[in-house]
């Protein structure tokens, strides 16, 4: 039954949708007073949103179209350079923590890669959201920058233990083992 309905949201819910307006979820929460006045605060700033699939991965897939969308909104070289540094100082962080390079380089690499072309994407005439539904709507180009990210969040995690090992419950290496990677 849990893979039926598994396999009928991957058919009907796409990864992230399209830009809907606020007022939809008006309509979705209108019986809920605490999050209609979430809903008129949001919608003073922003006039649409976009669903994620809830999937495990709906976290991690918001994290990076943000992260890719912002800087092509702003189109700030500095911004990019600076996010494209900390991109290449990942192959630091996750071999420092226990991460063979070989299991993480191919990741590394479409990341690196998909970022830049994003950023690229401006200067060559293609609309870069275009690129990023592209991107998104690729369950594997997509996975392999969510397993990217887990990475680096594992490994962040791991070298930071001290200041988040105190609100997890559990083993901390198990945790990040089952939550994380």
């Amino acid at each position: 039954y849990e893979n039926d309905l598994r396999k009928e949201i991957e058919l009907t819910t796409p990864l992230i949708s399209n830009e809907l307006p606020i007022s939809k979820l008006t309509e979705e929460y209108k019986l809920n007073e605490e999050y209609l006045k979430s809903i008129e605060n949001i919608s003073k700033k922003y006039k649409t949103y976009r669903k994620v699939r809830r999937d495990g991965n709906c976290f991690y897939r918001n994290f990076i179209y943000f992260l890719f969308e912002n800087n092509f909104i702003k189109n700030d070289k500095i911004l990019f350079e600076k996010i494209k540094q900390k991109i290449i100082d990942s192959k630091t962080l996750t071999e420092k923590n226990g991460y063979e390079w070989s299991v993480v380089q191919d990741f590394y690499d479409i990341f690196l890669k998909e970022f830049c072309e994003c950023f690229n994407s401006l200067s060559s005439g293609i609309i870069p959201r275009d690129y990023l539904d592209k991107i998104f709507s690729d369950n594997d180009k997509g996975n392999y920058l969510i397993y990217f990210i887990r990475f680096c969040i594992a490994a962040y995690l791991k070298e930071n233990r001290e200041n988040y090992k105190s609100y997890i419950e559990e083993d901390f290496d198990e945790w990040i083992r089952k939550e994380v990677e």
